[in-house]
């Protein structure tokens, strides 16, 4: 084996070298598995940290498969209202440019044309064309704030 191991390091430039080559290649891997853990702990870390961030915040029970008995219509609605009302950080002007409200009057609008077309699929045109005009029109209506034309 010896002979074999001479006669390859011959080749190679010689015992010294292979040897060199040999302690590198065991100090760069140790390097690498040492720096793969420190990297897969940072990474932890900021997962963690992310996780926090988002998930800190939620409060009550969380569901992450379907219950095997629904709530009641009654229970919902109550529970769903109860958690917007906590959700004060908007209605308080604590945060800039995540809520654009216009007031009540629009926002019944708004509320009323989710229950008109709650139930349209604006991919389907044929089947909802009423859909497909407004949000045209609606298209139709930035491309002339933006001052784009008629060939937009």
């Amino acid at each position: 084996a010896f002979v074999g191991f001479a006669l390859y390091a011959k080749t190679q430039g010689g015992i010294v070298k292979v040897v060199k080559r040999y302690v590198f290649v065991a100090a760069v891997g140790t390097l690498m598995t040492v720096a793969s853990g420190v990297v897969n702990a940072e990474q932890e870390k900021v997962r963690k940290k992310t996780r926090d961030a988002f998930l800190g915040k939620i409060r009550g029970e969380r569901y992450r498969v379907l219950p095997a008995k629904g709530m009641a219509k009654d229970k919902l609605i109550k529970y769903m209202h109860e958690e917007s009302a906590l959700e004060r950080q908007w209605r308080d002007a604590k945060v800039s440019g995540m809520v654009y409200h216009s007031g009540p009057d629009v926002h019944e609008v708004i509320v009323e044309s989710f229950k008109a077309f709650l139930t349209s699929n604006p991919l389907h045109p044929g089947v909802f064309p009423t859909v497909r005009k407004m949000e045209a029109e609606v298209v139709q209506m930035c491309i002339d704030l933006f001052r784009g034309g008629d060939n937009v």
